[in-house]
């Protein structure tokens, strides 16, 4: 009699629930239970008044949101009648709310009342999973388990639950894959399987695994968002327009499918295609206009694609549902960001500033906001305010950022030796970046410290041979001071060899010829960079050699071609002068 009444009750009060976790179609662990079908044998207890008060209690508690009360509840009834189904009830509460210390401690009670059980020994299997346990013993329980399920289905359904659990519990792609390798030689990677292996060769890098797992699941789950978005998402390396055409069939079979239209925007995003992908954007946001979520990731979506103005109103739109709604404050700082960012591409400096102002000292964009915010203040001529700003900063691990960024704008401020001394403490550092490098020695050079830049050049050279810009800045050092013209010549020589069509090394090259008196050459070179580039030294360069050659028009013609271009340029006035030029 209980049997039968206790049995259909807990049927209709645990009816199997779906969830997401770690980004998987996932069935909570309680739902293990339905999984292996068994029959165990039962007490012989009547439902008397006492008991049936006690059930009923505690799912009152439940409904009442007291799931802590029914958990005890139930744990207790196990324990004095001696029913596994009591615990397994227990056990389903504890997972409903993710309390899974008080979940183990139940399929520890359930197996102990039922030792037969596959369900109590999966159950146990997978909380301690989840809860991060993967030593050798936990492994030979679910091989076991895979080996006693003769049913091919039940045992891709446990295995799925396996890798989603170790794959949450351990967080590690690599050690659950090493963890999963003697399971999954048991079960054909068919299904959900072949999707969850996707995603875990995914964030190991494997991609030619990602590839044929990826393809599995679209093949054995056409209907599933999530596996036609791995499959299409494999085509973008290959083929972009077959990824696109895979998520617009997809969608044709299920147009309201929002995932799919977010697949279909980011693969427009990728492929370039601003105003199809505008055109999602406006699809999706009409759904889903006061999802935080969602408009975050459109956000995110139009800045791919250079939608700067539309991305910039997604994000303060964001900024306002995210104070309404709680659980995304968290992503305001990132928003603040991305807002002053626009703002500044924009030349806004004073709406940049504000934004950047928003972020606060104790989130980890706070250093990065002030780098920018001293970057707006350069541009508004407030460069000495925005060299005190950041010495003011204890930057920690960003204090390489912070010195850079102090000394692109000392630089800017003509404080040449400002400049080199934060560069030299960057260096201390970071000293083999090559960056910083190249920029200590053009600084040096600056300040008259040739043999500086020289051994700064040099370095350079050492750590990366297999860069010409280093033998091409210490050649053409070399021969703007008229010194060393041979070595100048041989380390420009090797440049070249490596980077025969840098405009840069030519001119180098051709001035190298210039200084030399050499002057067929230096034209020779000299014409040829600038057919590879506008650049304005280039440019003056050719000038002066015809000066030198006395084709006064010819130089006189290079110039009224770059005064228009480069109003009151001081390289280009200071040329003028040394010549005695005048128009």
């Amino acid at each position: 009699m209980f049997g039968l009444q206790f049995t259909h009750f807990l049927r209709r009060l645990a009816s199997a629930r779906l969830s997401a976790l770690a980004g998987l179609l996932c069935l909570p662990l309680a739902t293990q239970a339905a999984l292996f079908e068994e029959k165990v044998p039962l007490p012989n207890n009547d439902l008397d008044g006492s008991l049936l008060y006690q059930i009923i209690a505690s799912e009152v508690a439940l409904q009442n949101q007291d799931p802590a009360l029914a958990f005890q509840t139930y744990l207790s009834m196990a324990r004095k009648t001696k029913d596994p189904r009591l615990a397994q009830r227990a056990f389903e509460i504890a997972d409903t709310v993710h309390a899974y210390k008080e979940a183990l401690e139940a399929t520890q009670l359930w197996q102990t009342l039922a030792p037969m059980s596959a369900s109590a020994q999966g159950a146990n299997a997978l909380v301690r999973l989840r809860l991060g346990e993967s030593d050798n013993t936990l492994q030979k329980v679910i091989i076991d388990l895979l080996k006693k399920t003769a049913d091919q289905q039940e045992r891709e359904n446990f295995l799925y639950q396996v890798i989603v659990q170790t794959d949450i519990g351990l967080n590690d792609a690599n050690k659950t894959l090493a963890f999963l390798q003697p399971c999954l030689s048991l079960v054909e990677h068919r299904n959900h399987v072949a999707l969850a292996l996707t995603k875990l060769y995914r964030q190991v890098g494997n991609f030619e695994q990602v590839q044929h797992y990826a393809r599995r699941a679209y093949q054995d789950l056409p209907d599933n968002t999530s596996a036609m978005l791995e499959y299409a998402d494999t085509q973008t390396k290959s083929n972009l327009q077959v990824a696109i055409a895979t998520i617009e069939a997809f969608i044709a079979k299920h147009p309201k499918d929002l995932d799919a239209h977010l697949g279909l925007a980011k693969a427009f995003a990728k492929a370039k295609q601003a105003q199809k992908a505008l055109s999602e954007i406006q699809l999706i946001e009409k759904r889903q206009a006061d999802n935080p979520g969602v408009i975050f990731a459109l956000a995110g979506i139009a800045d791919n694609v250079g939608l700067t103005n539309e991305t910039t109103r997604l994000l303060e739109k964001f900024e306002k549902l995210a104070h309404q709604k709680s659980g995304y404050e968290n992503k305001l700082p990132q928003t603040y960001l991305a807002l002053g960012v626009n703002a500044y591409r924009q030349k806004d400096y004073e709406k940049a500033i504000a934004q950047f102002k928003k972020i606060e000292k104790d989130s980890d964009l706070y250093i990065q906001a002030k780098i920018l915010e001293a970057h707006c203040l350069a541009a508004t001529n407030q460069g000495t305010a925005a060299i005190k700003m950041l010495e003011k900063l204890s930057a920690g691990k960003r204090q390489f950022e912070v010195l850079e960024t102090q000394a692109k704008i000392t630089d800017q401020l003509k404080r040449y030796g400002d400049s080199y001394r934060f560069i030299k403490k960057a260096l201390d550092l970071k000293p083999n970046d090559a960056a910083l490098l190249y920029r200590a020695a053009i600084t040096a050079e600056k300040l008259g410290r040739l043999d500086d830049a020289e051994k700064w050049l040099e370095h350079g050279i050492e750590q990366y041979p297999e860069k010409p810009d280093f033998y091409n800045a210490l050649g053409y050092l070399w021969a703007n001071k008229g010194i060393h013209l041979d070595k100048a010549k041989r380390l420009l020589d090797k440049a070249l060899r490596m980077s025969p069509n840098d405009s840069a090394i030519l001119d180098s090259m051709g001035w190298l010829y210039f200084k030399k008196k050499q002057f067929v050459e230096a034209e020779r070179y000299l014409l040829k960079a600038t057919k590879k580039s506008s650049d304005k030294e280039i440019w003056l360069h050719l000038a002066e050699l015809y000066h030198a050659q006395g084709k006064t028009d010819k130089t006189m013609e290079i110039l009224r071609t770059l005064m228009p271009l480069y109003p009151k340029d001081e390289m280009i006035e200071q040329m003028m002068d040394r010549l005695h030029l005048h128009f």
